[in-house]
Order: structure tokens, then sequence, then C-alpha cells
């Protein structure tokens, strides 16, 4: 709108191309691996979203016992609801590793936005472009683009605000007013202390105004007001009233200076290091305040607040992540001035910003480029209270120069290059190659968008070439799939198999306690509910069952290879013994898989007296049909009462017996499948067993006798009083259809 030589359309083509270029250099060094709960927290919500439309989040019961996550905003599982739903269906596709591409695209569209933005103020395609390139290239924008953590989302939806109030203070136009506010409200609902925001921008457009002079600042101010008071319901529901509260007291001065110096300085966590251009770029202020004041208090009055948001807040530093995490949001606003240093301030102010951008890229290539933890945990000042993790001189021990300086290929940490668990190492010989050459290509397109006239060609060609790539990353993401110890990348396939087998929709329930087994569920397809227990919890799973209305089948997927010493796993399993009939049961690896049908009407029973010579009676039973089909299992349920307290263990059989003698293995185990072992009846009391019999596909229809008895280990059969042979009871007939 300023500048002489802006051409929208050679704008907006340069915008699609800088957002092709972004987005292809993010596939190709795309991760594809949760490193944080709150990662999979994200996830479970946008699962949830798709599977029963709520933002249910059953996979995280295992969190409160381990690791414990509050309240999450819908906004990121919104964003990544309609690709997890393309990916469920494709056989092919990673589910986690499709909805990870929200980062990919929002970062790339930040740097996109970021270069529209600068050109709005007047800067010149170069630097408006060196800042696009900077920001997203530079800066922690790219670490974090392969995660799946809501923090590029929010810097996303501040850009976008930030261009509506260009537009808004220039024009005057009330609508654009609210674009804005919408915009700061979008980025509240992905993460509630975004709405910080919200009083920088008020605060600008209260004291510049609009020019032409319009009179929708009052309407703007009342609108902000109400906005603004909303930000504070939805912290107050996000926390909880209590803990908003009691969090205000820790807004100390100087709490609020030494982490402020912590974000921005120190070596452990401080954006000098991880980010060294933002800061470097400082003087560049001067020029995006001499273009726009408006934008330049918008912008800073954001800083501003969002390090007086975190400077109250005693987990400022984010956890064991890469640099200061909660300024990531930042990041695109920090790099404006990019555009001043390179435009406008003579020679001195381009070298500062090629010398920044020398020394900021290598930094952020370490990282994307390797595995980080080691760096971030030998600095291991968060857990370490005597450790002086502010103290400057420790500068060598900072986790972004660490990392620069220690490392090494075999840290190599893209989906399509990376070491498995064992050791060895994958490498995928056209999908590497194939990124790096459409991100050659995109960069050519830059090239072309400032001397073509053929803008819309060059829009549409960037936008087609990253789904190309999007496509074909996304098409080997299921044979890419990360291992870990203890769960290989076959077993992960064979899991996957196993639980959808039974027909969808489908009851998932995992136990476990280790959060990085969670790669294998990418590969789960269908519609299904997943919940995931503690191995140390020992009730409270009656979610388990008021979830598996209409479900096929329910399956418990125990962990075995990670189970804490001392507990058997077994608490939910016995749980589900009692309530569920259990059809098949086995393993994979390491990890134990059982099958059950979820509980259904009252089923008719039939009033018998069979006795054993261990004392125990068979009342009554039920039989769900008498008219089944191969690859389809029924429900059975036994009634039993003992006239004295039985001498030892039996276990219970049921099995179908063809016509030619052909038996159909039904089950053969103690009670409840040993939650309710015969040595621990009490005498007199009613004990109902459940169990389903699963009729292979390739059984021969006919007619089936039910046979049932008891067993003991060592003994054999224990003979049922007045029957001949004594060795089994019919209870009846089952007729297998073709």
């Amino acid at each position: 709108m300023v500048a002489a030589d802006r051409r929208p359309g050679t704008d907006l083509a340069t915008a699609a191309a800088l957002f092709a270029f972004l987005a292809s250099v993010y596939l190709l060094t795309f991760g594809g691996r949760f490193g944080s709960i709150d990662e999979f927290a994200i996830y479970a919500v946008a699962e949830s979203l798709v599977q029963v439309g709520r933002p249910a989040t059953p996979q995280l019961e295992f969190a409160k016992i381990h690791n414990p996550v509050g309240q999450v905003e819908p906004g990121q599982a919104v964003l990544a609801a309609p690709l997890y739903a393309l990916a469920r269906s494709l056989s092919g596709v990673n589910t986690i590793h499709a909805v990870m591409l929200v980062n990919v695209f929002v970062t790339a569209l930040a740097g996109a936005g970021l270069f529209l933005l600068a050109r709005g103020l007047g800067f010149r395609p170069k630097g408006a472009l060196v800042a696009g390139l900077g920001f997203g290239l530079a800066t922690m924008a790219w670490p974090y683009a392969r995660t799946f953590l809501r923090e590029p989302a929010v810097g996303l939806a501040w850009v976008a605000a930030l261009g509506a109030f260009v537009g808004w203070q220039r024009s005057g136009r009330p609508g654009l007013a609210g674009v804005w506010i919408l915009f700061l409200l979008g980025a509240a609902t992905i993460k509630v202390t975004a709405a910080a925001a919200l009083p920088a921008f008020l605060t600008a457009a209260l004291v510049f105004g609009t020019k032409p002079k319009s009179g929708g600042t009052a309407r703007l101010a009342a609108a902000g007001l109400v906005a603004l008071m909303g930000a504070v319901a939805v912290a107050a529901w996000r926390f909880g009233l209590d803990d908003l509260l009691r969090i205000l007291p820790d807004y100390s001065p100087a709490n609020i200076l030494v982490r402020t110096y912590g974000q921005l300085f120190s070596p452990a966590k401080g954006l000098l290091f991880f980010s060294p251009l933002v800061l470097l770029a400082v003087p560049g202020w001067v020029g995006v305040w001499n273009r726009s004041r408006p934008v330049a208090s918008a912008a800073l009055g954001t800083v501003l607040v969002t390090l007086l948001v975190y400077g109250g807040y005693d987990a400022w530093y984010g956890g064991l992540t890469w640099g200061p995490r909660f300024m990531v949001p930042l990041l695109p606003l920090l790099t404006l001035p990019v555009a001043a240093l390179v435009d406008g301030i003579g020679r001195a102010g381009r070298i500062l910003g090629v010398a920044a951008l020398l020394l900021s890229f290598p930094v952020q290539l370490a990282v994307v480029a390797g595995a980080w933890d080691q760096a971030v945990l030998q600095f291991d000042w968060a857990t370490d209270p005597n450790l002086p993790w502010y103290d400057f001189r420790l500068w060598h021990r900072s986790p972004a120069v660490y990392q620069l300086r220690s490392w090494t290929p075999d840290q190599v940490d893209f989906v399509w290059w990376h070491r498995l668990a064992d050791g060895s190492v994958v490498r995928d010989a056209f999908l590497g190659p194939g990124l790096a050459l459409g991100t050659a290509a995109a960069a050519g397109l830059m090239v072309l968008s400032r001397r073509t006239s053929r803008s819309a060609v060059v829009v549409g060609t960037s936008l087609g070439l990253t789904v190309v790539l999007t496509a074909g990353l996304l098409g080997r993401s299921a044979a890419l799939t990360r291992d870990f110890p203890g769960l290989s990348l076959g077993e992960a396939r064979q899991l996957a198999d196993r639980v959808g087998s039974a027909g969808q929709p489908f009851t998932l329930v995992t136990v476990s306690n280790e959060f990085f087994i969670h790669y294998w569920l990418g590969l789960v397809k269908g519609r299904f509910v997943h919940h995931w227990y503690s191995p140390y919890q020992r009730s409270g799973f009656d979610g388990v069952l008021e979830s598996s209305r209409g479900s096929r089948a329910v399956w418990l997927v125990v962990d075995r290879s990670h189970l804490p010493p001392g507990e058997s796993g077994r608490d939910l399993e016995f749980w589900l013994n009692t309530r569920a009939y259990r059809f098949a049961a086995g393993w994979v690896g390491s990890y134990e898989v059982f099958g059950y049908l979820p509980p259904t009407t009252a089923l008719g029973r039939q009033s018998v007296s069979y006795l054993w010579e261990n004392g125990i009676e068979l009342t009554g039973f039920a039989l769900e049909t008498n008219r089944v089909r191969p690859g389809t299992a029924f429900r059975l349920e036994f009634d039993f009462r003992a006239d004295r307290r039985p001498d030892a263990d039996y276990d219970w059989f049921v099995h179908l017996v063809g016509p030619d003698g052909r038996v159909v293995l039904g089950r053969h185990a103690p009670p409840a499948f040993g939650a309710r072992p015969t040595s621990a009846w009490s005498v007199g009391t009613t004990v109902t067993d459940r169990c389903a019999i699963l009729v292979p596909v390739d059984t021969p229809p006919g007619e089936y006798r039910v046979v049932a008895g008891f067993f003991r280990d060592g003994a054999g059969p224990v003979p049922a009083v007045g029957q001949d042979p004594p060795d089994y009871v019919v209870l009846g007939t089952v007729t297998v259809r073709p």
C-alpha cells in the first residue's frame, strides 16, 4: 500500500514460492516422532474429534500417574483433525506423521505471511524475502516445525493478526478490526496464554487510532474488552480458578526479571543462543518504527506481555524442550526487523543482517539434523537447583553450542534417514532425494516469481509442488514408522493388524508405563476409541466398557516389555475378564494381546444341574446363539455354585465338537481367566463366568456339540457325576453355517 514497487500479484507469487520452499525444507528434515507428552495429548484430542466427535482424551489416563497433563485447548487439534481423518483411511499412511504436518504447513505459512507483512509495510522485496527466510531457517521455527507443539500455530495467528491490523489501521474499516481480533482469539484457542497479545494490540489501536480517522475506535475498545474477558474465562477453564489465583503471587518483579533474562540471554534457554538472529536484528526495530508505529507497538507490546506472562510461571523454561519454547510464537514478530536491516539502514545494517543469518543458520541445522536430547540433558539445570543456569560463563555448555560442536552424522534423525533401536540405519533411497529435488525446484520458483509476469502459474506450481512432496512423504510414512527398544517395526505392524482383525468399530486398550511405545498407534486404522492405562492403576476402568457400546471387539494390549518391577499388569485384564467375553489371547513379541466381545443385553439362561466330584455345580448357562458363521464369535455365560470349599484351583473348559470328532477350541482356563480362581470361592455363593468362542474361518459347516467340564493340572478332567463318559457334559449344539 505504500511501496512504489509493490505488485500484489508478484508478491503473492513470491509468498507462494517461499511457502513451498520452506515446506519442502521442513519435509526434507521431517522427524516424524513425538518428543513430549504434550504432543501426544494434542494428538489424542485430534483423534477423538475424528473418532467420536468430541475432545475426550481416554488415551491420557496413564499420564495422570506418570506425567500429568492438564486441559488441552482444542485449536491445534482442530487444525490436525482433517489430516487425521484422511490418514486413518489410507493403509500406507502413519496418522502420527500426518498430524505432524500441521506445523510444517503453519510454519511455512508464517514465513510467507511475514514476507507479505514486510511488503505491506513498504520494505523492498529483497529485505522482505530475507526476513521470511531468516525466520524459517535461522530461528527455532525450523526445529519446532518438526514437532506437534502448539507454539508455531500461535505465531502464524499473530502474523495474520498483524497483517489485518495494518490494513485496519490504514483504512479504518471496522471489518478488518474484527478480523485481527478473531485471529487473536483463535490463537487463544490454540494456547490460552496467547491471549496476552490482546492488550498489546488494543493499546496500539487506542493510542494510534486509524488513518483516516473513523468512529470505530470506541467500538473496537469495547469489543476488545469483551474479548479480553473471554480470554480470562478461558484461562480460568484451562488452569482452574484456584490455580489461576494461586499463580498471581508469583509475579514478583524479581521473578519476572530473572526469568526474562533466562528467556533472552541465559546459556540454558536464552534466545541469544538458540536464535541469535532475533537479538542481533534489534537495531532494525528503528526501521520498523519509522514505517509504522502502530505495528511496531503491537509487535513489541506482544513481546513484552508474553515475557511478563511467563515471568510469573515457575515452569517458564518450558521443560526439557529445545530452547525457550514459550518464545517460539514471537519468532516471526522478532524477525520482522531483518527486513529493515537489509532494506534501509545502509551497508552496516546489511552486514549485520548477513552476519546474523550466517551465525543462526548452522545452529538450527545442527539440531534439525540430529537428535538433540543429549544436548539438553547435559545441561541438567532444570532438575539441579544448584546449577547456575544463569551464569553467562557457562556459554560453552548451552545446548545450542553443545549440539553444534558435538554433532556427528550418526545423529541424523529424519524420517527417511534414521537409526533403529538395534543400531542399524534406515535410508529411503527414493524419498530423501525426491524431497531434496523438490526443495531445489521450490528455490527456483522463488527466483522465477520476481522475473515473470505469470504470477498465477508460479502460485499454482508452488502449491502443486507442495502437495506432491507431501503425498510422497505420507505414502512412505507407514513403512518408515519408528521403532523403540522392546517394540520393533515388525511387532508394531503385527499389533496394528491384530487389533483391527475383528472388524470396526472397536475399542483399543493399552496398559503400559512407557510413553514411547506410542509409535505403533500411528499404524492403527479404522474407527476405534483408544484408552491407555498405567500398570499402577487398580480401578477406574468403567470408561472402557462405556465407550465399547457398538464396538465389534475390545482389544487389550499389555506391554510386558516395560512393566515396572513388582507389577503384574493384570488389574485391567482381570477387570475385563469378569465383565466382557474373552475370545482370544496371544503374544506379539513381548506384548500380550487379548480380544473380548463387549457386554450385551442379558442372555437367555437355561437352568441346569450338573455336578462334578470337586463339589462344584453348574446351575445355569446362556448361549448367545446356536447358529454361527466361520470367522465370528459368540458369547457364553456359566453360573456355578460350590457345595463345599474347592480344595484346589481348577480350569474350566468349553469346546465345540463336530460330528466327525473335529474339535473347535473354545476356552481352557480358570474361571474368569484367573480373576476368580476356584480356591477362593465361598460355599453357596453363585459365581458367573463369561467367555466367547471364536469359530475359525476354515471350520466346516455342520452341527457341533458344546461340551464343557473341569480340569486339574496333573490330574486330568474332573469326573462329572452321573455322566457317561464322565470327562465332560454336553450343554447343547451350535450349527456352523456355510
